[in-house]
C-alpha cells in the first residue's frame, strides 16, 4: 500500500474510506468480549517465548556441535 494511500485511511479527509465495512466497524471498535481478546494475545506471547527458548537451545547445541568438530572441546 502506497504512503498516500494509507494517510488518506487514517484523515478526516478519506473518511468515505473504510477499513471494514459497517457493521464490522462498529463491532472492531467497540469488542463485545475484550477477555477474550487479551487472553488470545497472552497465550500467543506465551507460545512465542516458549519457539524462542527452544531456538535459543537448539542454536546453543549447534554451537558446541561445531566447536567439538572442530576439536576444540573442553578436553583440548
Amino acid at each position: 500500500m502506497q504512503n498516500s494511500t494509507y494517510d488518506d485511511l487514517i484523515s478526516e479527509a478519506g473518511n468515505e474510506l473504510h477499513w471494514f465495512c459497517e457493521p464490522c466497524y462498529s463491532v472492531v471498535k467497540n469488542p463485545l468480549n475484550d477477555d477474550k481478546v487479551i487472553q488470545v494475545l497472552q497465550q500467543l506471547t506465551r507460545q512465542l517465548a516458549i519457539i524462542e527458548e527452544k531456538l535459543d537451545t537448539k542454536v546453543d547445541s549447534a554451537k558446541v556441535d561445531a566447536l567439538e568438530k572442530n576439536g576444540h572441546g573442553a578436553g583440548d
